[in-house]
């Protein structure tokens, strides 16, 4: 490039210096017409003559002066233009349509959308304007602390409700199944104590299984339901709400128990809820997840379903599995924990 600027810097001297002479030329000429026409002495021709040579060696002299700086500021012009053209090159190649505006915050703008959305949802979820699927998944979405949850819900009479059945897969709450349940012939209640047949509101631990008939291969601790094996109500004895033995302790530490083989049918399969894990004396015993009764169509504070899912959740179910019990999807806001 700069051998271009260099070549065209001498057009431009060499046209400088033929105008020069041209001028000079045009003025000759016009002087000697004149000399001729008022009769000028051939002395006073030959003196023009000699100014004349002298101003055009000058006019060369200037011309060739004048040449030699124009292209020297033609040069550094046209390197300079260069060095700009490259740098403006560069920088368009570095930062190919860059935007020099001001740059949108885009994280306070999700933040801002993602907080309309849950105030949105928020405000469905208490009117209660969810169907009983979306509020679970709502809730669930708010959860923390498991990757199975049973979730029972009213459906508004005394004793019957439904029971959700979902699993946490990929880090998604997955719907698995729901199934009609019963609950206590007294309904659900916040606190429950012994007696009462309601089945207490809230979110418990599953713990362990046991049944009349055989592990089906579950993933729980299993017991086999044999002969010996009392489950303690009596609010007097030392053993309320504890699995015992007659092996290992007397029958006549307690006034009441459940033999457990001697409920058949709603024992075959059944999940314990630890709703009083501390054995408190003030709260209930006994409250199971378990398969329908053959007599009764509620229970006296468990949970039951048919034998057909409760097979099913003793194969899907593993340790840490909870339950949430409550007479509408709104109370689920009080268990997102």
């Amino acid at each position: 490039m700069l051998q271009r600027n260099a070549l065209i810097g001498k057009r431009e001297s060499r046209r400088s210096f033929f105008f020069a002479v041209l001028c000079l030329t045009v003025f000759l000429l016009c002087g000697c017409g004149k000399a001729a026409d008022n009769g000028d002495t051939e002395a006073e021709g030959s003196a023009d003559a000699v100014l004349m040579q002298s101003v055009t060696e000058d006019a060369s002299e200037g011309s060739d002066s004048d040449a030699d700086a124009a292209q020297d500021v033609l040069l550094e012009t046209t390197e300079e233009e260069a060095d700009a053209t490259a740098s403006s090159s560069a920088e368009d190649v570095e930062h190919p349509g860059l935007w020099t505006g001001a740059v949108p915050d885009y994280e306070a703008i999700a933040e801002k959308k993602a907080a309309e959305e849950e105030a949105r949802l928020a405000e469905q979820f208490e009117s209660g304007a969810m169907s009983d699927t979306e509020a679970i998944s709502y809730f669930l979405n708010r959860t923390t602390g498991t990757d199975q949850m049973v979730v029972v819900v009213s459906d508004g009479s005394t004793y019957g409700a439904t029971l959700y059945y979902y699993t946490k897969e990929s880090g998604s709450w997955e719907y698995v199944f729901e199934t009609y349940s019963v609950v206590g012939m007294n309904g659900m209640a916040d606190h429950t104590y012994e007696g009462d047949v309601t089945t207490p509101v809230g979110r418990y631990d599953l713990g362990l299984a046991f049944g009349i008939k055989s592990d089906p291969g579950t993933s729980l601790p299993w017991l086999d339901v044999t002969d010996d094996l009392y489950w303690v109500d009596d609010t007097e004895s030392d053993y309320f709400n504890m699995l015992v033995s007659s092996y290992e302790v007397s029958t006549d530490n307690w006034a009441s128990a459940e033999h457990l083989i001697d409920h058949a049918n709603a024992y075959n399969y059944a999940i314990n809820i630890e709703v009083n894990p501390e054995c408190s004396k003030d709260c209930v015993s006994a409250i199971f997840l378990h398969v329908f009764s053959s007599y009764v169509p509620y229970t006296l504070g468990c949970v039951a379903i048919s034998e057909e899912r409760m097979v099913d959740l003793l194969l899907d179910l593993e340790v840490g599995a909870q339950i949430t019990i409550v007479r509408n999807t709104a109370e689920l806001a009080n268990y997102m924990y």
